[in-house]
């Protein structure tokens, strides 16, 4: 199951707008901030966690559809090599699983609604596998650029 990760190197000649401990759409702590790179802006762009964000700044971020920043999955920054990206839980994929349970149970006195609670609650599981193994491929990705980064500099 190969995702595509698009990877990007750009330095932030002015970065504005920073809000702190903002909220994504999995409700984990981000930062967003908005930043001008020559002639290019890009606005409200939501990076996991909070890092540290400043003008003169280069980074090599790994964007979930090319050259759209709104699907920024994590970057290196080059001159600290710090790593940003959401983690990776394989416990979501944990909590699908009463939900199979009880549509399994459900569904020997009630086939339909039983099927349907399997249907979506099978749905939920495969989508939480789908998600982890994706941060775990932008990780994986991101630790492959710093060592990339660090072996440049010795």
């Amino acid at each position: 199951m190969p995702l595509n990760l698009h990877q990007e190197t750009v330095t932030f000649d002015r970065v504005f707008d920073i809000v702190r401990d903002g909220r994504d759409a999995d409700r984990e702590p981000s930062t967003l901030f908005s930043f001008q790179s020559g002639n290019r802006c890009e606005y409200g762009v939501a990076v996991p966690g909070e890092p540290e964000i400043f003008d003169g700044m280069t980074v090599t971020a790994i964007l979930g559809t090319a050259g759209n920043w709104q699907t920024l999955m994590g970057w290196v920054n080059h001159a600290t090599g710090e790593l940003t990206c959401k983690a990776s839980s394989i416990f979501a994929v944990f909590v699908a699983i009463p939900f199979v349970i009880a549509a399994l149970t459900l569904i020997k006195t009630h086939a339909f609604a039983g099927g349907v609670m399997l249907l979506f609650s099978s749905a939920l599981m495969f989508w939480t596998v789908r998600e982890t193994y994706r941060r775990e491929q932008v990780r994986s990705k991101l630790e492959e650029l710093v060592n990339q980064t660090l072996n440049k500099r010795k």
